[in-house]
């Protein structure tokens, strides 16, 4: 519902803010300066409404890009995580066998 100028909320205002909806919510809103304070004809209004419709838009897909880029590097710092955990397990098992192995030759009794 548009506030300020030409509506019933603050309708003395000098300005005419039209709400930019998504499907998630709102927005935002799209606020217009109208010189010499007249009323918008029934075509501006659309217009002014179809504008605040493709904003709305174009700041939902924004939106959305920035969150499937957000799962992308969240899915890439887990895949590269379990990638370092799996090489340090690696690396510091093959130095742990060889000295189990040292230990356990050392702890046995010696057979002549």
């Amino acid at each position: 519902m548009p506030a300020g100028l030409g509506s019933s909320t603050l309708p003395s205002a000098d300005w005419l803010f039209v709400p930019l909806k998504t499907a998630a919510g709102g927005a935002g809103a799209l606020g217009i300066q109208i010189d010499g304070k007249s009323l918008l004809s029934p075509e501006d209004s659309r217009l002014l409404e179809t504008l605040a419709d493709q904003a709305a838009v174009a700041i939902e897909r924004t939106s959305l890009v920035a969150d499937v880029e957000a799962a992308r590097l969240a899915n890439e710092t887990e895949r590269l995580r379990s990638a370092l955990l799996s090489s340090l397990s690696h690396d510091l098992r093959t130095p742990l066998v060889s000295i189990l192995g040292a230990a356990t030759a050392c702890s046995s009794p010696a057979t002549a």
